[in-house]
């Protein structure tokens, strides 16, 4: 048996030696937001990625969080911050129309594409494994 096994779950490939695996390396790698507000006060989306709840805290190592926002409805989430100190949310509205999905946020004045390259280095993703990304525009 090799040291690291695949799991193909949804559209990507969760690769672990033990279940504790995937969260102690994002442990690490992003830690906490104190605050649930940005930076600069606003946010921009950057990818969306299909992916269920139980596999999101797999890979975080973090429990997903849930509330209600007016007007948008139930959302389920998990936020940090990057290796970088780049701030980080992934979310998704289960009244969207697309209520798999999760949307990767970053700051709204963080350069996109530096942010996506370390977000799917710390995930072990490439831009296929997206549904979308800010790339593609």
């Amino acid at each position: 048996m090799p040291a690291y096994e695949p799991v193909r779950r949804s559209r990507i490939a969760v690769w672990h030696k033990s279940p504790l695996y995937s969260a102690l390396c994002f442990n690490r790698m992003i830690r906490e937001r104190q605050s649930g507000s940005w930076s600069t006060g606003d946010y921009k989306p950057i990818a969306s990625i299909e992916i269920t709840d139980e596999e999101l805290e797999k890979l975080t190592g973090q429990k997903v969080l849930w509330g209600i926002e007016e007007g948008l409805g139930e959302w389920h989430a998990v936020g940090g911050l990057l290796p970088s100190g780049k701030q980080i949310e992934i979310i998704k509205y289960l009244d969207s129309l697309c209520p798999k999905s999760y949307v990767i946020r970053i700051d709204r004045h963080e350069n996109t594409d530096s942010v996506l390259s370390e977000v799917l280095t710390l995930f072990g993703l490439k831009c296929e494994d997206l549904i979308w990304n800010s790339r593609e525009t």
